[in-house]
């Protein structure tokens, strides 16, 4: 008997051990992350989008044939950075994500945003998030400011019938949760309130109010680069069959004009929440490109003068092309649910009704209005119950302090008037005459 009880529970641990390690070599397949990290894409397999000239003009980049302030460099880096930007515009399927740090003092400000696109139909939304810089009392109250003027929420999309819908919320209400680590790195919340998406946009009236720079949201970045502007050092390599180039613009350029045009663009984005951007100190970028031209991935670091927008912001783009790579990250948004989304097509139909809450949030100062309406109201409920208590013999040592002051200010009064107090009688004392024979009166006679 002990022999088949034996048996039967090597048998049972035997049949849970491979079960486990059934689930944990399937779960490998696809780990869900636990924090946030930038995906990465791989090669495109596209046909390139490189003239031999072009190819020639990479190569000789690439060997250092060309030397660090000569124009031929210059236009190397701008033909990567036109193909990549070309490649994002009119290839139909895509996905970029985007982290971004707005480099503020005041508080820690990220944004998480990612844009899906199958041929003329395309979602994009865009999250940010409001997080004290440190444990500090201090910080959290300059966050709780900061969050006033950087919380900020965008959505667009448009199902490829011709009509545009666009909202965007601003204020501590659309401080967003950015701390997810699985796509799309963002919960948003639109209110109820904000009557988002009644009426459809125009493709011209979207690129204007978006500020897009080539007619089309799709593009890299909205500023206007151009080789005049290019600073010299510009490297370009290539490893791996990816192209990867650093360069800055130069601020020193004596065509000012050039400046002015290359950020117009982000000037208007500025404007839009309020605020004034009057130069750049510095931009740098890192773009990199497979080696038939599809983009792979761009980041930028810059501090701009901008009042209070002034700061110094990092923006990291990463570009996906495979559909199986887009289907991989799209499922794990936790809002699908129970939802048949397995596929793009699908995911865009599903993100063309974004849920709309009511979880408004009080301002910062509207908090202060209330902490300072508190204290007032606490006060005066204070003095209010000490009067009563008082009144009705609940405090008689108070009572006693009371009628003691009292009656010391009544004593000085009397005394000034001629007057003493001796056992609760009332003694008028007279008023000397002085000199002048006059009573209390000093004088000259004439």
């Amino acid at each position: 008997m002990k022999k088949k009880l034996l048996a039967c529970a090597l048998c049972l641990a035997m049949i849970a051990t491979c079960a486990i390690s059934f689930v944990a070599c399937n779960s490998s397949d696809t780990p869900t992350p636990t924090t946030f990290e930038m995906p990465i894409g791989t090669r495109p397999n596209y046909e390139s989008l490189f003239s031999s000239d072009e190819v020639s003009l990479l190569t000789r980049a690439v060997n250092g044939e060309l030397s660090e302030d000569s124009a031929e460099l210059k236009e190397a880096v701008m033909l990567l950075y036109n193909k990549a930007n070309y490649s994002r515009i009119n290839t139909p399927l895509s996905l970029v994500v985007q982290e971004s740090d707005a480099g503020i003092s005041m508080a820690s400000v990220i944004m998480h945003a990612f844009n899906l696109r199958n041929g003329d139909k395309w979602y994009y939304q865009l999250a940010t998030s409001v997080q004290p810089a440190s444990d500090d009392p201090i910080a959290g109250a300059l966050a709780a400011a900061a969050a006033a003027f950087a919380g900020y929420v965008k959505v667009a999309y448009t199902t490829g019938d011709g009509n545009y819908w666009f909202f965007a919320g601003k204020g501590s209400d659309y401080s967003c949760d950015c701390s997810i680590p699985t796509f799309p790195y963002a919960e948003i919340a639109i209110q109820e309130r904000d009557n988002a998406f009644e009426t459809p946009l125009t493709l011209d009236a979207f690129n204007n109010k978006l500020h897009v720079l080539s007619n089309s949201i799709h593009e890299i970045s909205n500023m206007a680069f151009c080789a005049e502007i290019i600073a010299d050092g510009a490297t370009v390599t290539c490893e791996n069959g990816v192209y990867k180039v650093n360069f800055e613009v130069n601020m020193d350029v004596e065509n000012k004009s050039l400046l002015s045009t290359w950020y117009a663009k982000a000037y208007d984005d500025m404007a839009e929440g309020g605020q004034k951007l009057e130069s750049y100190d510095y931009y740098r970028a890192t773009l990199e490109v497979w080696d038939n031209g599809y983009a792979k991935s761009y980041k930028s670091e810059s501090y701009r003068n901008a009042g209070m927008g002034s700061g110094g912001p990092c923006d990291n783009f990463s570009y996906i092309w495979n559909e199986d790579e887009i289907t991989t990250l799209i499922i794990q948004d936790r809002d699908i649910g129970e939802k048949d989304v397995d596929n793009v097509d699908s995911y865009l139909q599903f993100k063309e009704n974004p849920n709309l809450v009511d979880t408004k949030t009080l301002g910062f100062f509207e908090i202060i209005g209330i902490v300072v309406g508190c204290i007032a109201f606490v006060v005066i409920a204070i003095v209010v119950t000490i009067e009563l208590l008082v009144k009705y013999g609940k405090l008689p040592k108070l009572a006693a302090k009371r009628q003691a002051k009292k009656d010391k200010r009544l004593a000085k009064k009397f005394a000034k008037q001629g007057i003493s107090i001796v056992d609760d009688n009332v003694e008028i004392q007279p008023v000397e005459e002085d000199a002048s024979g006059e009573n209390g009166q000093i004088g000259d006679n004439e």
